[in-house]
């Protein structure tokens, strides 16, 4: 069964990750999907993609993890995975940000040229000198900007939790207590001496000098969080139950996707990633759209009490009366007054139902704008599925998705519209003039193309999980799934859409010997680099990278592939394409129908760039726990790669350690095979642990591309993270004095791994 696309009354169905097998294509039947392995080939190059667009993720991967997860997981969607929208971009728009210092520098530069909208989706904003530069950039734009508005989403309880111990309440300040809007240095002066604590402080001034209809300050509250743990669980306690940790910066319609928190040394000398997508209305308009959603589901600030005014000893809930204003208004113990559809903390089923109906919703409204695009690349991919796609903007049918302020005239910007909100029950703000979208002749050569995912288990959406995990298993037959609606039979004549297959072993195959001394299987296949500042992986992404490792390599009657044939899936009843035409992979592919990857490189921090190092109180047993955690997954690694296949794959880990620096680097590269550069990179919020699949609210990128300049670019990036590093095993973990970990803290490990 599958959730009504707009209604909010059905409840989030009560099924596993794998959920129950949705059509690959939109309008197909169940009974028009071809078996798996009855698909003739696939792609290295552009397998991500394939995999992305595929129609269910279930039906590709095995389940290894233990059957106590499920325990642990939330809700999934009826239809398992939700298919993502898809959105072409031009390579030489993506922008490869490499320091702290390029990405405020940058931040900063956007905001001073901002016209029309800003969105800044983080966990929190902080109260450093960086910070409050930004914010008083904020406020300048807007008073130069009377059209420009601001919206910015962070997480309830840490964007509400002071950073010092104590400090001056900023009041209920009024334009009164502001300088003139107009002058710059008078600004600035009044956001660095304004004795601000929290997130909420430091942004305060901005919604009370500029109106609710120009800034919006959203907090999520978890559902997670309430009754009795709430009362519990203390300031920053309380913030390991779930938060908001997406992290998405828009201005107008440059798009900078990142791990990094608006924070301190988050723009100085803690490491991440920051990417930079200049002139990306389609994928800016999805943002904005989904920090809509997440408003509609949160907290939205309304004021404060008057002065003198004594706030509540806990949160009190009142019903507004206030025609067309949200149903709920909730006081703080701070004294702010907040509105909501929905209150977390008092109704945390009815938010879980709300918010899963919402988000779903939202997806499928997202995949439906940009259906003649995906339709187009399922298309290609299956017709010629040694290559990556390249499509021209010319040949992609305009969309037929009714928006009233319409898109470009290739139908791939398709715009967000108030209505489309509404039909969610989300009130939208709309911009005041039309965004300028990437002309024609520029986005002509479609060689680059945006996915992006969204992951609340709190709310039954698993999409980024269910993906990351087939990723992680390895080059996968997915064919099949994007498949016409004509299956494909098992003999007889074939489609002219679908080649011909026959046995593997056939004579038509001219075997080769890989050219060249010191070649390998090995090299031909894909290899996986993934970075995480918190390495901790969850039970069911930690046993698909490890199967990777012990996944067989070619068949044994197979040796190499011929030129120019590219990457084979060759089951037992496949053969290579024989299609005319060019084929720009390279040689040197794999053939296998279940190959893994050469190679899988994890980076995380060593304990001295662990952001908890030198903490205070029980903060600084962190980096140790973290220390645990490696050393156990080493040993699982070790003792699956001791039996498994000569030709899988290799698990290494590496530790980032610089200077004076943190790291908080994450995503994943992924190179088609070992010796080429990245066709692929995810890039986002998530840690790839537990908390990010089972807890907090996550969101993150793929980047798949066929243009040269931009994998060059992506394997520098790639290679620079890597630079500061030393390779550990599970032996120096075990015997190195300065990593002993203290018998108390890996008894703790046990209880508290699935909270970070």
């Amino acid at each position: 069964m599958s959730m009504p696309h707009s209604s909010e009354e059905a409840a989030p169905p009560n099924v596993s990750w794998e959920g129950a097998p949705a059509p690959p294509c939109e309008g197909a039947s169940a009974a028009d999907v071809a078996p798996v392995g009855h698909s003739a080939c696939g792609t290295l190059h552009a397998w991500p993609l394939a995999l992305a667009l595929s129609g269910d993720l279930s039906g590709l991967i095995a389940t290894d993890a233990p059957s106590t997860e499920a325990s642990v997981l939330t809700e999934a969607p009826a239809d398992g995975y939700l298919l993502p929208p898809v959105f072409s971009h031009t390579a030489s728009q993506v922008v490869v940000l490499p320091t702290p210092t390029t990405f405020a520098t940058r931040l900063l530069a956007e905001i001073a040229e901002a016209r029309h909208r800003i969105l800044l989706t983080s966990l929190y904003l902080g109260t450093g000198p960086v910070e409050r530069t930004l914010t008083a950039a904020l406020h300048e734009a807007l008073a130069r900007e009377p059209g420009l508005q601001v919206h910015i989403v962070l997480d309830a309880m840490r964007g509400t939790r002071p950073d010092g111990p104590t400090g001056e309440d900023t009041g209920d300040l009024t334009s009164t207590s502001l300088p003139d809007a107009s002058s710059g240095p008078a600004v600035s002066s009044f956001y660095e001496h304004l004795p601000a604590q929290s997130s909420l402080d430091l942004l305060r001034p901005l919604w009370h000098t500029f109106g609710a209809d120009r800034v919006q300050l959203s907090f999520y509250h978890t559902p997670d969080l309430n009754g009795l743990l709430k009362a519990a669980l203390p300031p920053r306690f309380n913030e390991v139950i779930g938060v908001q940790h997406a992290k998405a910066y828009i201005v107008d319609d440059n798009c900078i996707l990142s791990g990094a928190n608006l924070a301190g040394q988050y723009f100085t000398t803690r490491q991440d990633r920051y990417i930079l997508l200049s002139r990306s209305a389609d994928l800016s308009d999805y943002y904005w759209d989904f920090g809509q959603v997440l408003r509609s589901i949160g907290r939205a600030y309304a004021g404060r009490l008057p002065a003198g005014s004594e706030p509540p000893p806990k949160d009190r809930v009142e019903r507004t009366t206030v025609p067309d204003s949200p149903d709920y208004t909730v006081i703080d113990t701070l004294g702010n007054i907040w509105q909501c559809d929905i209150d977390a903390a008092s109704d945390s089923a009815i938010l879980r139902q709300l918010g899963h109906n919402r988000l779903v919703s939202f997806i499928r409204m997202q995949r439906q704008k940009t259906l003649p695009l995906a339709n187009a690349l399922r298309a290609e991919l299956f017709r010629h599925p040694n290559r990556h796609p390249v499509l021209r903007a010319s040949d992609i049918a305009p969309s037929t998705y009714a928006s009233p302020r319409g898109g470009s005239p290739n139908g791939l910007q398709s715009r967000s519209t108030a209505e489309d909100l509404h039909s969610l029950g989300i009130d939208h703000v709309a911009l005041s003039s039309p965004l300028h979208s990437v002309t024609t002749e520029e986005a002509e050569l479609l060689d680059t193309f945006i996915v992006p995912f969204i992951q609340a288990a709190p709310l039954g959406v698993h999409q980024d999980a269910l993906f990351t995990r087939a990723l992680f298993r390895g080059p996968s037959d997915v064919l099949s799934f994007l498949a016409p609606r004509t299956p494909i039979p098992e003999d007889g004549p074939q489609d002219a859409e679908q080649p011909p297959t026959v046995s593997a072993s056939s004579a038509s195959l001219d075997r080769q010997t890989p050219a060249g001394p010191g070649s390998s299987l090995a090299s031909m296949r894909p290899s996986l680099h993934l970075a995480t500042g918190y390495l901790n992986l969850c039970d069911q992404l930690e046993p698909a990278l490890l199967a990777s490792a012990r996944t067989p390599g070619l068949p044994s009657d197979v040796t190499a592939l011929p030129p120019g044939l590219g990457f084979a899936m060759l089951a037992q009843s496949q053969t290579p394409d024989h299609e005319s035409g060019p084929r720009d992979v390279p040689p040197g592919m794999l053939a296998s129908s279940s190959s893994g990857f050469s190679s899988v490189d994890l980076l995380t921090a060593a304990p001295e760039a662990n952001g908890f190092f030198g903490a205070n109180g029980i903060a600084r047993h962190v980096p140790s726990v973290y220390t645990q955690i490696s050393r156990d997954f080493l040993h699982r690694v070790e003792s699956t790669e001791a039996g498994a296949n000569a030709q899988g794959g290799q698990i290494r880990l590496w530790e980032w350690a610089k200077a004076g620096w943190t790291f908080h680097g994450k995503g994943i590269w992924y190179r088609p095979t070992s010796t080429e550069p990245p066709s692929m990179t995810m890039v986002g919020s998530p840690n790839y642990g537990h908390r990010s699949t089972t807890r907090d609210i996550e969101s993150q990128i793929m980047i798949s591309t066929a243009n040269p300049d931009l994998r060059r670019r992506l394997a520098d990036e790639q290679a620079i993270l890597y630079s500061p590093v030393a390779r550990v095993t599970g032996a120096v973990l075990d015997h190195a004095q300065e990593r002993r970990v203290a018998l108390g803290v890996r008894a703790a490990v046990y209880i508290v791994r699935r909270f970070f």
